[in-house]
């Protein structure tokens, strides 16, 4: 909904509204039907107060080692419904050689999300479970009676049984808002220079019941929002978010084929990290808990007996029977946890007081050229710095050259944990060269050399070796390297040619109805993409997982087909006697590129008239024309057997070809 007010010719005000619903997330199948409950599997499609919940269709998760029963059943639903309001009110007064704005921008943001923690149940199945206890493995655990997953499933208890809250919805709520005056000065015909200052307001989220909580990793504690003297989001609202704009365009010339332009401005924005990273996820108001078979839980699909005991090697000695698992099992309401010293619970995320907004720095420098009517180049500098950027990070880590399981809280196990302490730099090159459509050709090219700098990765990082979580947080300095999305060379070269053959064309322009509605008319269109790879890892899955010590070349020179890097020039990090690695890795971050991008899509396009309404279009189609392998990176992992290796390629990039009719009318 928008208004415009035009108090005088030079003075206008417009106020604009606006909703906008979405939803995001993901249904599992038979989402509509109780498949758990309709197979007397008990407590997976109902709620805390134990009815039917309609959001819990499906199956509860079942597995094991899934080479004899193969997993079924899934976690649950998440669903992430969503509603914003806006309002805007901007005012425009022109005033001699001035043109000033002034306004605000108001959002209201409504974040709800339903996404309980194996909210329908996980039955894990290891096959120690048994009516009498059977035989012994030479590891000391018992073999299940008939030795198949299933059939020990259906005579004895799960090895491990794990529910979550399922307590509805989530329903967050912020404000993202934004006060602006700019002015756009023309100081001549030539030059026009652009201020401005802007304030934004931006408010972490607070759930509408106070269902959320913190983790403080200094005390060990778990506080709930608005008690005890806790905040409601937990992180204090910044009001020093000012962000100045500067920008000019100059013609050199003053004939509109040049111009000179840059800018440089501050941006804050809220980074929400995702449905995993929220507090709203921790307990008591989600999670999980695990009930195991050798803390004496005897539980099947039917329910479960009164506990029962096990020697040490996890035979059962009493409640040996699953025939009698009939009782209810374990509440889905609020996990029971002492907040003052949690233990045996899943931290989903721990958020530090000393949270800041996070802010992007960017600055450019263009030149444009018109150097015909039809072909214009352009040459810029571009370059960004991001500012206390989200950075995830284990604060449970193992420590190095310790004692095993030598944690800061060793009752619990991991704890992700959001500090805004990440830092970021960019720097690119950017080059291009258009011409529009004139007489049948457009094509256009278009050339990047960057570099792209951080210390962290973010929540939702598509690289994701050792977690996506730093070696050592406590020196996020020695992090600092190529980005994980750091690309430093692209080219993009695009066309469109329509073919000069047919009526009205430089050839065939006397060919008859016919032949010029199968040879006249077409339309070619080409995209030549190449780019070099992105930075990766090599990893050490020790205790902890850390980056593995260079001893060699990794390039030699002489590598077999499809060995990527000399498998050789690495090696384990040196552990201490019980295990655990002395230190990081000598090899820094993302030293390694892997591999690049050669792709050509080319597609061809023909009209046919059909009377004066209609026009059917054929449209042939070919992605990867030249069917290039496009690898992923190679195997990081130094404990692999293909490691060093290319084993695969990008999902759905091998050559495609389709065709197509489009009617118009």
């Amino acid at each position: 909904m928008e208004e415009t007010h035009l108090f005088t010719p030079n003075l206008i005000n417009e106020f604009r509204f606006g909703y906008i619903h979405t939803e995001f997330g993901y249904t599992p199948p038979f989402d509509n039907i109780p498949l758990s409950a309709n197979l007397g599997i008990v407590n997976a499609n109902v709620d805390a107060s134990g009815q039917p919940d309609p959001q819990l269709g499906g199956g509860a998760l079942i597995g094991g080692y899934n080479n004899q029963l193969e997993y079924t059943g899934d976690y649950g639903p998440y669903l992430v419904p969503q509603n914003t309001w806006q309002e805007a009110d901007n005012l425009s007064w022109v005033k001699g050689k001035h043109t000033m704005k002034f306004g605000a921008n108001i959002l209201r943001r409504q974040v709800n999300f339903f996404r309980p923690l194996t909210g329908k149940g996980f039955f894990s199945l290891y096959g120690n479970g048994t009516t009498d206890g059977g035989p012994q493995k030479a590891d000391g655990s018992n073999v299940p009676i008939s030795g198949y997953e299933l059939t020990d499933l259906l005579i004895g208890f799960t090895n491990n049984y794990q529910v979550g809250p399922v307590l509805g919805d989530s329903e967050t709520r912020n404000w993202e808002a934004g006060f602006y005056g700019q002015d756009d000065w023309r100081i001549t015909r030539r030059l026009t220079l652009n201020l401005g200052l802007r304030w934004d307001l931006l408010t972490w989220p607070v759930e509408k019941f106070n269902h959320q909580a913190n983790f403080d990793i200094f005390t060990g504690q778990l506080q709930i929002a608005g008690q005890d003297g806790n905040s409601r989001s937990f992180v204090p609202v910044s009001y020093s978010n000012w962000a100045p704009r500067i920008g000019f365009a100059f013609d050199p010339m003053g004939d509109g084929k040049s111009k000179f332009s840059g800018g440089y401005g501050i941006f804050y924005f809220v980074d929400r990290g995702g449905i995993s990273n929220q507090l709203a996820q921790n307990p008591p108001y989600s999670g999980q808990v695990n009930y195991s078979f050798a803390n004496g839980y005897r539980i099947t699909f039917t329910g479960q007996t009164t506990p029962g005991t096990q020697n040490a090697n996890g035979i059962c000695l009493t409640s040996c029977n699953a025939a009698g698992a009939t009782g209810a099992l374990p509440s889905k309401g609020p996990i029971q946890v002492d907040l003052n010293n949690p233990a045996n619970v899943a931290i989903s995320i721990a958020t530090l007081p000393s949270n800041k907004t996070p802010s992007v720095q960017e600055w450019n420098f263009q030149y444009e050229r018109q150097i015909t009517n039809s072909i214009v180049m352009d040459l810029a500098y571009v370059g960004t710095k991001g500012t206390h950027l989200t950075t995830y990070y284990n604060y449970n880590r193992q420590y190095y050259n310790s004692p095993t399981n030598t944690v800061n809280w060793p009752q619990l196990g991991t704890i992700n944990t959001q500090a805004t302490v990440g830092n970021s730099t960019y720097n690119a090159l950017q080059a291009s060269l258009n011409r529009r459509f004139n007489n049948g050709l457009q094509f256009g090219a278009s050339y990047t050399w960057s570099h792209a700098i951080d210390d962290s990765p973010g929540a939702f990082d598509n690289y994701v070796a050792n977690g996506a979580s730093p070696v050592d947080y406590r020196d996020l300095a020695a992090e600092r390297a190529s980005s994980n999305l750091d690309t430093r060379q692209r080219l993009v070269v695009n066309g469109i040619y329509e073919l000069p053959f047919g009526k009205g064309e430089k050839w065939g322009s006397g060919w008859n109805g016919v032949t010029n509605a199968f040879l006249g008319g077409w339309q070619t269109n080409l995209i030549f993409t190449a780019q070099t790879g992105t930075p990766f890892d090599v990893i050490d899955p020790g205790n902890p997982a850390t980056r593995a010590d260079l001893v060699g070349n990794p390039y030699p020179g002489n590598l077999a087909p499809y060995t990527y890097f000399n498998p050789a020039a690495f090696a384990a990090v040196p552990t201490n006697g019980a295990g655990v690695a002395l230190g990081p890795g000598n090899f820094g971050r993302n030293t390694l590129v892997g591999p690049g991008i050669m792709n050509v899509d080319f597609s061809t396009f023909k009209d046919f008239k059909m009377g004066e309404r209609f026009v059917t279009q054929f449209r042939a189609e070919f992605y990867n024309l030249c069917n290039t392998p496009q690898f992923i990176q190679p195997d990081y992992n130094l404990n692999d057997g293909n490691f060093g290796k290319l084993t695969n390629t990008r999902l759905n990039s091998q050559r495609q070809i389709q065709f197509a009719l489009k009617i118009n009318f």
